[in-house]
């Protein structure tokens, strides 16, 4: 099994060709940056500042048989991460390990993992700043200091993402400020695309916005949107969603709309919400389970589109 490697401070910095290798051969270890998981635990202290060059590597692989293990990145303020983190289940069995790269308050993730597994699961990337937007480009850089965010907002590009949900499941959150000055909030601004039977969770505090024209794609991956307020798909000018895996939708406190007349979802769609939902699919819609508090509208735009339940069914109203 790999062992453990911690190096926390107010501000830490990891420059050059560091490398940190807690790999092991039944197992990997734990790399700690800055913190351990979410900043919770109270045996690690947490760092206000973190950053990870672009060719800093960090490894907590499994090296024969055995999970990946975990490798954290945190700081309550600001994180910038460039490089490249490792966490692979065994060649002989295993799954992938666990990540974390993550600002409480914002976030320029600009590097690599990979989480995959050659016998097993692939494992599961954590981002979670407080508000973000997924765009065409990263965070801009603010060059007078690693440890200097260039502005509150946490970006994150398109190409970024999808190179992460091929090497492994992303799931990114979000949490409001304490102040209440931040929502907590998820924008989808551009397109993203991926390849790989991974999953992409958004879990937004606030609501989950997915911009006019933007597609999320993957013909085997699965997708995950789960919201504190609403979901809302702007389709002024349509864009949509085609996800061959799994749709999972949920709001604590608002509405769900997905009314694109180009979505393809052909897996299998959940959706839970305490307000209502509004679904729209080109061909057949299969649905899990779903609940609404309030009205729930579902159409196919094709002719030859059907409608199945292959789960409970609660709604206020049709």
């Amino acid at each position: 099994m790999g062992g453990s490697v911690t190096l926390t401070a107010d501000q830490v910095g990891l420059f050059d060709s560091t490398a940190i290798d807690a790999s092991g051969a039944t197992g990997g270890g734990t790399v700690l940056v800055g913190g351990d998981y979410q900043g919770k635990s109270p045996d690690v202290a947490n760092a206000s500042a973190s950053y990870v060059g672009a060719d800093v590597t960090l490894y907590a692989n499994a090296t024969e048989q055995g999970d990946g293990g975990k490798v954290i990145v945190w700081a309550d303020g600001y994180t910038r991460y460039q490089g490249y983190i490792s966490a692979q289940g065994g060649v002989a069995g295993g799954d992938g390990g666990f990540a974390e790269v993550s600002g409480k308050q914002t976030l320029a993730f600009e590097g690599t993992v990979d989480l995959k597994a050659a016998q097993g699961n692939t494992g599961t990337l954590l981002l979670d700043p407080t508000n973000l937007t997924i765009s065409a480009t990263n965070n801009s850089i603010n060059g007078t200091s690693p440890f200097t965010p260039s502005g509150a907002s946490s970006t994150l590009s398109v190409s970024t993402l999808a190179a992460a949900l091929d090497n492994a499941s992303v799931t990114v959150t979000t949490v409001g400020s304490p102040d209440n000055s931040e929502a907590g909030d998820i924008t989808v601004a551009n397109s993203i695309g991926w390849f790989t039977a991974t999953k992409l969770t958004l879990q937004a505090a606030g609501a989950i916005t997915i911009n006019d024209s933007v597609n999320i794609q993957s013909f085997d991956g699965s997708l995950a949107l789960i919201a504190g307020t609403g979901i809302t798909q702007n389709t002024t000018t349509p864009g949509r969603l085609l996800i061959g895996g799994t749709t999972e939708l949920s709001t604590t406190s608002g509405n769900i709309s997905l009314t694109s007349s180009t979505n393809q979802m052909t897996g299998s769609v959940s959706a839970t919400a305490a307000g209502s939902i509004a679904l729209t699919n080109a061909n057949s819609l299969v649905l899990g389970n779903v609940s609404a508090g309030g009205a729930v509208a579902l159409v196919t735009s094709a002719n030859s589109g059907s409608i199945t339940s292959g789960g409970t069914f609660a709604a206020a109203s049709l």
